[in-house]
Parts: C-alpha cells; sequence; structure tokens
C-alpha cells in the first residue's frame, strides 16, 4: 500500500502530537534550568517559606529564588522557549486528568499601570518623577506596543501514576527601579515553586470514621425494641 505526501504528513502529524510521546515537563525543581547568570536568593526562600500555607493534603513542597540582572523580558522567553507555554488559564484541573497527564503549562503577564509614568508634584516636591520613568523604560524593551512587563507566571501541573498532583510555578517579576536616585536596577526576581499534594490523604480516616459509624448505629439499634445481634 503506497502512501502519497498528504499521508505521510497525517502521519507523522498524529505521532508527534501524542500527548504519550510529547517531552514531559518536570516534577522536580532540580531538572528546570536556571537562567544563565542567576544567583541562589537565600533571603527570599526563608521568607516565601514563611509565608507559604499548607494544608494536610500537602505531602512536599520545595522553592528555589534568584536573582539576575537580565530584563524581564529575557528571563521570560528563556521559560517560554523552555516550557512552550500558552498565554491565559486551563479548563481543566489536574484532578480531572488521567495518571501520568498534565495541564498545561500556561502563563500569565502583569504591566506596569499608567500612573507609574504620571509627573506629579505637590507643593514645589515631586512627589512621582514619572518623566524620568518614562525616559528611563524607554530603554527597555517592550513587551507589547505601550506596554512594559512588571511580573509573569509559568505553571503546569500533573496527575502523577499514584494520582498524586503536583504543581509547578514559575514566578518571574521585574526589581524595578528608584526613581529618587534615578537607577533603573534592570534586574529580574524568579522564585520557582513545585508542591506535591494527595488528594487521598484522608481515605482511610473516612474509612475507619465509616466502620465507626456502622458499629455504632448498629449498637443503638439493637436497644430498639425488635432489635437483634445480627
Amino acid at each position: 500500500m503506497r502512501i502519497g505526501r498528504i499521508g505521510w504528513f497525517l502521519l507523522l502529524l498524529c505521532v508527534f502530537a501524542s500527548p504519550a510521546l510529547a517531552a514531559r515537563l518536570p516534577n522536580r525543581l532540580d531538572d528546570i534550568p536556571v537562567f544563565p547568570g542567576a544567583v541562589r536568593d537565600p533571603e527570599v526562600e526563608e521568607l516565601y517559606r514563611e509565608s507559604a500555607y499548607y494544608d494536610e493534603t500537602v505531602v512536599f513542597s520545595d522553592v528555589r529564588a534568584y536573582t539576575v540582572e537580565a530584563i524581564i523580558d529575557e528571563v521570560l522567553r528563556f521559560y517560554l522557549e523552555y516550557t512552550k507555554a500558552t498565554e491565559g488559564w486551563p479548563e481543566v484541573h489536574a484532578a480531572d486528568v488521567e495518571p501520568g497527564e498534565t495541564v498545561g503549562p500556561w502563563y500569565s503577564v502583569s504591566f506596569y499601570p499608567d500612573w507609574v509614568f504620571e509627573h506629579i508634584v505637590e507643593y514645589g516636591r515631586v512627589m512621582n518623577d514619572g518623566n524620568w520613568i518614562r525616559q528611563a523604560f524607554s530603554q527597555r524593551p517592550q513587551w507589547k506596543p505601550g506596554e512594559w512587563l512588571s511580573g509573569a507566571a509559568v505553571y503546569w501541573d500533573m496527575k502523577e501514576e499514584d494520582e498524586t498532583i503536583v504543581e509547578v510555578a514559575i514566578w518571574i517579576d521585574d526589581l524595578g527601579y528608584d526613581s529618587q536616585q534615578r537607577i533603573d536596577y534592570r534586574s529580574t526576581s524568579i522564585v520557582m515553586a513545585v508542591v506535591v499534594t494527595d488528594p487521598n490523604v484522608f481515605a482511610d480516616d473516612w474509612e475507619e470514621m465509616d466502620e465507626e459509624l456502622g458499629d455504632w448505629l448498629k449498637a443503638w439499634f439493637k436497644g430498639w425494641p425488635g432489635g437483634n445481634d445480627e
């Protein structure tokens, strides 16, 4: 049987589009590449750990923080190239997919608001040097016309074969500027986090409660007229 060019193209398309053959993103931080030149930031990691709250379903968590002297646009493009993430939020949760499947990756972005560039003077004092800020930002790339990135995040979730849920996030934030000193830091903070939850962590407790409730109901009904030991 001969297969024409279109047939071969469709066959290859199906093969490379197959989820089973697609490259799987990491489920641990050790396997995520670090932006070149980034330096570990233990203080930010400690702040993250102190502020994070996890319920009893969380069985593992980890965080890595870095700073790098690079524009946020470069850092975001690096991780978009690595993950091939698409903008927007998924319509399905990792708990709803089959074991071994991944949700995402996806990403979101935020921009500096317009008021940042407003030049504000009150009682003869410059409260916000919008003129300098706009001049400084004119040396930065624009993510889209008239918009400068202030932050971004890349996510992916996966359900493991044991049905635990792995949630991975890369938060990317511009470290801003000092308008009083007229310094544009042109640096970026990178925080990577992974959280693993076990939705079945209370399964044994519920089974035990069901057994206890069943024993209690059985004993209670035995006290009624006509009750028996069966």
